[in-house]
């Protein structure tokens, strides 16, 4: 079945995401939608110059949100400008964007599946829950499928095996309080030791994002492809699983977030959500993640206050 992709906010993630899913088969239409009109058009022009290198050849249109009507899935890529990698340091302002935006898509795009890109991304999908009212389960995150695929491409030069060969993930949050799975990772089928992974491995996990930004000023290709990953799945309902933001319930003294865990991804958006087996160590840095997103949330509450949802 093909669908209806929107993308709202289409900067250097947005524009790239975009051009990415030219070539999927499951994609019907492709709707830009900002502010700036200009920008809109000249990039739908590149797009459909594009498409017609692909077959079959996709509808491109764009325009204001309010012209974003019945997509199948809409990608959030909204953000303010970002001036440092501090995820957090844009969480207020982009929180509220997203208080504009995300209620009138929600009526707008009613059977749709939010995934959401814009940081900090955790955060913010618990944002998007609340202000849509949708299921937990219509709504996901990046989480951190890009830095899941940082990890496996540091280890896979130091193994010396293909990236495709390792199954390992980074859980938590999208941001300094991730962790690497050590318990759940394999190659070939064989169990991981710590030793195995060596600490200029995990180094470059964490702060290869950074770097990036700090030499080109943005961050755009691997988490198009992430992204791209995740529609797809959804689009073609290819039941992929991945590590995406999802809401948990992380106990007593902790409200409802989300936080990057292992999910089947589908039509439905999270058709599964999976449940890892932590060692204790492991557990309480996915309880400090918990509190890294709880801090974010409260900020962002404490600033904005009750924001009414879409009905």
């Amino acid at each position: 079945m093909a669908m209806k992709v929107a993308i709202v906010g289409v900067g250097y993630v947005g524009a790239t995401l975009a051009y990415t899913l030219l070539e999927l088969e499951t994609l019907r239409e492709l709707f830009l939608a900002g502010r700036n009109l200009q920008r809109l058009e000249g990039e739908a022009i590149d797009l459909r110059h594009a498409a017609s290198f692909f077959a079959p050849r996709q509808t491109i249109s764009f325009g204001p949100v309010a012209d974003c009507h019945n997509a199948d899935i809409v990608v959030l890529c909204l953000s303010h400008k970002q001036s440092s990698f501090d995820r957090t340091h844009l969480a207020i302002d982009n929180a509220r964007l997203f208080a504009e935006v995300v209620p009138v898509l929600t009526r707008q795009n009613p059977e749709c599946v939010f995934v959401v890109a814009t940081n900090p991304v955790e955060a913010l999908t618990q944002w998007t829950i609340e202000l849509s009212g949708l299921p937990p389960h219509r709504v996901l995150g990046a989480g951190t499928v890009i830095d899941s695929c940082r990890f496996r491409d540091a280890l896979s030069v130091h193994l010396r095996v293909h990236p495709d060969d390792v199954r390992a993930y980074v859980l938590g949050e999208h941001g300094k309080s991730q962790f690497i799975w050590l318990s759940g990772a394999a190659v070939g089928g064989v169990h991981l030791k710590a030793a195995d992974i060596p600490p200029h491995v995990v180094e470059s996990t964490r702060s290869s994002g950074t770097d990036i930004f700090q030499l080109k000023g943005n961050t755009c290709y691997a988490i198009a492809q992430a992204l791209k990953l995740i529609v797809r799945c959804i689009a073609g309902n290819r039941l992929g699983t991945m590590p995406v933001s999802t809401q948990v319930d992380l106990g007593e003294g902790f409200p409802p977030l989300c936080l990057a865990k292992p999910c089947i991804v589908g039509r439905r958006g999270i058709e599964q959500v999976l449940e890892p087996q932590f060692s204790s160590e492991e557990q309480q840095m996915w309880l400090a993640s918990g509190r890294h997103v709880a801090a974010t949330l409260a900020d962002i509450h404490n600033a904005l206050g009750d924001t009414p949802r879409a009905g």
